[in-house]
C-alpha cells in the first residue's frame, strides 16, 4: 500500500526535523527513523491503528505524534 502524507503535515514534519537537529543531530536521526518506521508499518499493515471517526481515516500515534 502506498502511504501518501498531506502537504501539512509533511511541513510540519520538516519543521519538527529542523528544530531538532538545531538542538541535537541525534535526536532528528531518532525521530526520522521513527517516523519513516511508522510509514514503513502503514505500508505493510493498512489497517494498524484505530479509526478516526473525524476525517474517516486510520490513525497511529508514533511517539507522541499521530500519524494520519
Amino acid at each position: 500500500m502506498k502511504v501518501r502524507i498531506s502537504e501539512m503535515a509533511r511541513t510540519y514534519l520538516r519543521k519538527e526535523a529542523a528544530y531538532l537537529k538545531k538542538n541535537s543531530s541525534q535526536a532528528a536521526a531518532e525521530f526520522q527513523e521513527r517516523m519513516n518506521a511508522a510509514r514503513r508499518n502503514l505500508a505493510q499493515f493498512p489497517n494498524i491503528g484505530h479509526e478516526d471517526t473525524r476525517c474517516r481515516r486510520r490513525a497511529l500515534n508514533a511517539s507522541s505524534l499521530a500519524i494520519i
